[in-house]
């Protein structure tokens, strides 16, 4: 396995099932980060939440492959190493490992503007509720996790 992964969750194969099932769609809702702790962790389908959430925000941008997300300048003073998707009732329906980075506040003596972006290919896209919001985007970073 490689060492920066997503998975959908049990939860999230269960909406997913039910929204098929009934020709319904999966409203992803929210983005969550987090720093597990600063400990090594593996992504467990039986999760819930994350281990240690620090941020959560409404999705911003949700395409057919991708979901993205600000984190804003007022936000850090962490370790970003885990990120979450949740739909509209606060199930989790994909959990990310990403690369440890960095979220400095202004106090530290630096900020930094972060997007960050979900790969959703493994997601059926027609459960999907397709949102997409016109943002100005100056300094876009992202950081993409790939679901295998």
């Amino acid at each position: 396995m490689t060492e920066f992964y997503s998975l959908i969750t049990d939860g999230g194969l269960r909406k997913i099932e039910t929204a098929l099932m009934k020709n319904e769609k999966l409203n992803l809702k929210y983005m969550a980060i987090g720093d597990a702790n600063n400990q090594e962790f593996s992504l467990k389908p039986e999760q819930t939440k994350l281990i240690n959430e620090k941020y959560r925000c409404e999705i911003e941008e949700l395409t057919s492959t991708s979901v993205n997300a600000h984190i804003p300048e007022n936000v850090g003073g962490f370790y970003i190493t885990e990120v979450g998707l949740f739909d509209k009732d606060n199930t989790l329906i994909l959990v990310a490992k990403q690369p440890k980075t960095y979220k400095p506040i202004e106090k530290q003596g630096s900020v930094k503007r972060l997007w960050i972006k979900v790969i959703i290919q493994a997601i059926n896209p027609n459960v999907l509720s397709i949102k997409l919001t016109r943002i100005l985007k100056p300094h876009q970073f992202n950081l993409s996790m790939k679901l295998f």
